[in-house]
């Protein structure tokens, strides 16, 4: 079979361009959007995206069939046009990866079918895309001062290589005036509007490098997706780190404040177990007769007390953040940062646990295709 051909023309380019970087503007965070709402800043950012779909668009030839090309394009200027994957690729600009479950969630309700093109390395399209972002917005003048790019370049945990290549594949694209850009095994061949065609970029296979410590690897994840405390919803108090200049990330461990559990107390005398579980019953009246007062049980206390537990509450009360707290603190124990332990009062100091963090929603989802046994789960959520 014949390697795919793209032949991306200059109008299909900037009409899935324009679209995206409405949905990207429209959720950005108000104080960032307010910034680069002018029409030259608004130029620039509308270019960083169309710069953006291209290195995107270079990584999904590998491994497809040239009868596949149609139907690529299809499916893409559709992933494009969502607004939920705008909003995804939004988060970039505040320090927050896009979730690739949800992507490619989006990447088959806009067509995809992963039996049709078993070939497609979707994800590595998605990290193409965010390192091409990053890269073409720190060579866009206009929106430097707005964007602190350093700090998102350190964010992103992307691969120096992969940046160092779309940072090249920008400087060769960006404010050329191509009729058609035409992405073949891994080239990026200008075509003018004569018809002649000319090189501008080789892609380089960037292969995920094999971390020498599995578990370390991991638990570093795990702190980095788990730690990240969304304030989208409240941006508008502008709450961020000192020294900022309002564009760096608050973490969960900076600020989690302590939880207590509603409706159950327990006595001096009395354990945290036997609180929840309602045992020592003689001895607890006995201790109801003094004059100790109860004592409130925090939520972390209780989740190290119980082998099994769930945590009921209302909307915004504050499960997942305790989650979070709990599992990033677990990891940074398990790296070998053991005055930290102070942050989980009443666990135990022996064998540092391993947290394995699952949302039950995606998981639910995951699940949903029966083809799947409970038993695949293991490696699924580790990018």
């Amino acid at each position: 079979m014949d390697p795919l051909t793209l032949g991306i023309t200059s109008g299909y380019l900037a009409s899935v361009a324009a679209s995206l970087s409405k949905h990207i503007f429209a959720g950005v965070l108000n104080k960032i959007k307010r910034k680069i709402e002018g029409p030259e800043c608004q130029k620039a950012f509308n270019e960083c995206v169309r710069l953006s779909v291209v290195g995107a668009l270079s990584r999904v030839s590998d491994g497809l069939s040239g009868d596949d090309t149609e139907h690529l394009e299809g499916i893409y200027q559709s992933f494009f046009n969502n607004p939920d994957v705008g909003k995804e690729f939004a988060g970039i600009l505040c320090g927050k990866r896009p979730d690739m479950e949800e992507m490619n969630l989006l990447f088959e309700d806009a067509g995809y079918d992963r039996n049709t093109l078993p070939g497609l390395p979707f994800e590595q399209a998605i990290l193409a895309f965010e390192a091409t972002f990053v890269e073409a917005i720190d060579q866009a003048p206009l929106l430097q001062p707005i964007i602190q790019i350093s700090e998102l370049r350190k964010q992103s945990h992307l691969q120096k290589e992969l940046l160092d290549e779309m940072k090249e594949l920008v400087n060769h694209i960006k404010g050329i005036d191509i009729e058609k850009i035409i992405i073949r095994a891994g080239e990026i061949i200008a075509q003018n509007a004569s018809g002649n065609d000319s090189v501008l970029h080789k892609s380089v296979q960037i292969r995920p490098q094999a971390p020498d410590n599995w578990e370390s690897f991991y638990l570093k994840r795990v702190i980095a997706k788990c730690d990240h405390l969304d304030l989208s919803a409240i941006e508008e108090t502008n709450l961020q780190g000192p020294g900022s200049g309002g564009n760096s990330l608050i973490k969960i461990s900076d600020v989690f404040t302590t939880l207590f559990l509603k409706g159950v107390a327990r006595l001096p005398a009395q354990s945290i177990r036997d609180a929840l579980s309602g045992t020592g019953g003689k001895e607890f009246k006995d201790s109801a007769k003094t004059d100790n007062d109860p004592v409130p049980i925090q939520a972390i206390e209780a989740v190290g007390a119980m082998d099994r537990l769930v945590i009921l509450g209302r909307p915004g009360g504050g499960k997942s953040t305790l989650s979070n707290h709990i599992v990033t603190t677990l990891a940074h124990i398990r790296l070998g940062s053991s005055k930290i332990l102070e942050k989980l009062p009443g666990w135990s100091e022996d064998t540092p646990t391993l947290p394995v963090r699952i949302v039950l929603r995606e998981f639910a989802s995951w699940l949903s295709e029966d083809t799947k046994p409970v038993t695949d789960v293991g490696v699924h959520e580790i990018h």
